[in-house]
């Protein structure tokens, strides 16, 4: 979960009071989220490989694996990626 531009403000005048200082600390929170993001895509990403991979032979009857189903489904999403 993000964290939203006003609680990014929040944490960065909570440890600060000089506005150089300020701005560097979002700059940083805002890199690090970023950073965390991409590592939480890539496993996302290798989740649904993975599971695509197991049921590759039976993915389109959905009604076989349908919570599997509903996980990449989801999992797509999440990456923004079309079903």
């Amino acid at each position: 979960m993000a964290l939203t531009p006003e609680q990014i403000e929040d944490i960065a005048t909570d440890w600060f009071s000089d506005e150089w200082a300020v701005a560097r600390a979002i700059k940083l929170i805002e890199q690090v989220e970023a950073e965390v993001r991409k590592k939480d895509d890539a496993l996302i990403q290798q989740l649904v490989e993975a599971i695509e991979a197991e049921t590759s032979d039976t993915w389109e009857c959905n009604s076989y694996h349908p919570k599997l189903h509903d996980a990449v489904v989801a999992a797509r999403a999440r990456l923004g990626e079309k079903t």
